[in-house]
């Protein structure tokens, strides 16, 4: 999959704040989902798996989305694949 990424906005149509239910209309059921209960700064935060989509969506207890993480998909950002530039490279761009 491709994402293209906008800071402080979301990734492709996943966006921070969206609640469980909007992000199951877009990617459907999740392969798990678990509730942090180990560390204190996290106790309450959801995590839904999609594993065969190497996506990882985290909502924290009362704003919706708040991480989205990657594992193998292309994220784009002004144009350039994130996956494929030195960070160096970005770091200067930016």
């Amino acid at each position: 999959m491709k994402f293209d990424f906008h800071p402080y906005i979301g990734a492709g149509p996943l966006r921070f704040g969206m609640t469980a239910h909007e992000i199951t209309r877009i990617l459907g059921a999740p392969n798990t989902t678990e509730i942090c209960r180990e560390y204190p700064e996290q106790i309450g935060v959801s995590e839904y798996a999609y594993d065969e989509k190497g996506i990882f969506v985290y909502f924290s207890k009362d704003s919706g989305v708040d991480t989205i993480s990657f594992t193998n998909n292309v994220i784009n950002f002004a144009g350039m694949n994130l996956r494929t530039v030195p960070i160096r490279s970005l770091r200067e761009w930016v």
